[in-house]
C-alpha cells in the first residue's frame, strides 16, 4: 500500500525498490566534498590533463570560479540539460556550493551553441538553506509549481554530525542520527516524484554519500 511504503526511510527504499552499491568512487584519490561532487557533475577527475582541478573544500574567493581555477572552461551536467531547452536547480545546504552558483551564471556560464539559444545561466535555481528540513521543504514547494529537469540536492546532516561527534557506528551515535534524518528527507522527495504525475514514471532519484570519515576527519 502507498501509505505504508510512503512511511519507511527514504534510504531503505532505495535498498529494496532500486539498484545500489557500497563500491561507487568518484576520484579515489580525494575524499572531501566539493572535489567529490564537482567530479560528479562534470564528470570528471580532480586532476590530470582532463580534470576539473578543483582541489579546496572552502567557499571560493570572490571572483573565483571552476573556470578561473582551472585555466579553462569546465562544462557540466547544468550546461548539458539547460542547453537542451530545460531548467536546472541546485538546494544545498552549505555556503561552499556558491561555486556553481557563480561558475555557471549568466556572466560565467559558457554560451548556448546548442540548437536555440537558452542563455549563459545555466543554473536556473539556486537556493542555499542550512536546515534541510527547510531545504527539501523548499524543493518539494519549487517542484508541484515548477519541477526542473534536472535537480542537485545535498544534505549535509551526516557531514556535519561525523566531523562535530564522529563517524560513529554504535547505535544511537549522533552520525546515526543524522543518518536517520536525511534518510527522512530523502523520503520527502521519493513522496514527491510518486506523488506527482509530471515526475511519477519519468524521474530517477540517484543518492550519492559525500565521503567517509574517521574520527572528525576526512577518510
Amino acid at each position: 500500500p502507498r501509505r505504508r511504503r510512503a512511511a519507511r526511510p527514504g534510504a531503505a527504499r532505495l535498498r529494496t525498490e532500486g539498484v545500489w552499491t557500497h563500491n561507487a568512487r568518484t576520484d579515489v584519490d580525494f575524499r572531501n566534498t566539493l572535489p567529490n561532487h564537482t567530479a560528479q557533475l562534470t564528470g570528471r577527475p580532480v586532476v590530470g590533463r582532463w580534470g576539473h582541478g578543483w582541489t579546496t573544500n572552502v567557499d571560493p574567493a570572490p571572483g573565483v570560479t571552476l573556470h578561473t581555477n582551472r585555466g579553462a572552461y569546465v562544462p557540466s551536467v547544468f550546461d548539458v540539460v539547460h542547453d537542451h531547452g530545460l531548467r536546472t536547480a541546485a538546494y544545498v545546504s552549505k555556503s561552499k556550493f556558491s561555486l556553481y552558483d557563480v561558475s555557471y551564471d549568466s556572466a560565467h556560464g559558457a554560451p548556448d551553441t546548442t540548437d536555440a539559444d537558452d542563455g549563459r545561466d545555466k543554473l536556473d535555481v539556486y537556493v542555499y538553506e542550512g536546515d534541510t528540513r527547510a531545504l527539501v521543504a523548499r524543493l518539494v514547494r519549487d517542484a508541484r509549481e515548477a519541477p526542473a529537469a534536472y535537480t542537485f540536492v545535498h544534505l549535509r546532516d551526516p557531514d556535519s554530525a561525523g566531523h562535530w561527534r564522529r563517524w560513529s557506528m554504535r547505535r544511537g551515535s549522533a552520525y546515526l542520527r543524522a543518518v536517520q534524518r536525511a534518510s527522512a528527507r530523502i523520503g520527502e522527495i521519493l513522496d514527491l516524484v510518486e506523488s506527482d504525475p509530471r515526475l511519477a514514471g519519468h524521474t530517477a532519484v540517484i543518492v550519492t554519500a559525500d565521503h567517509g570519515g574517521t574520527g572528525r576527519s576526512h577518510t
